[in-house]
């Protein structure tokens, strides 16, 4: 039987209006920061914390990248 994952991967997109913030997040949590690569590092940390994918949006809100943190067997 497959038990389906309730985890939530985290995100980082640029806000909406806000010129040079990122937005971090996922169901449980939400954080804005001044640069995409202060929100990459924090996302990092918190999709590895949960063992979840970060998934790196561009500007116009397409997948860019990802990194996967998950331990699926």
């Amino acid at each position: 039987k497959e038990v389906a994952d309730t985890k939530t991967n985290v995100h980082v997109s640029q806000l909406e209006n806000k010129t040079g913030r990122s937005l971090v997040g996922n169901d449980n949590e939400t954080n804005s920061f001044d640069t995409q690569d202060k929100a990459i590092e924090e996302g990092r940390k918190l999709a590895k914390q949960n063992n979840v994918d970060l998934i790196i949006h561009d500007t116009e809100g397409n997948i860019r990248d990802k990194e996967s943190f998950s331990n699926k067997l």
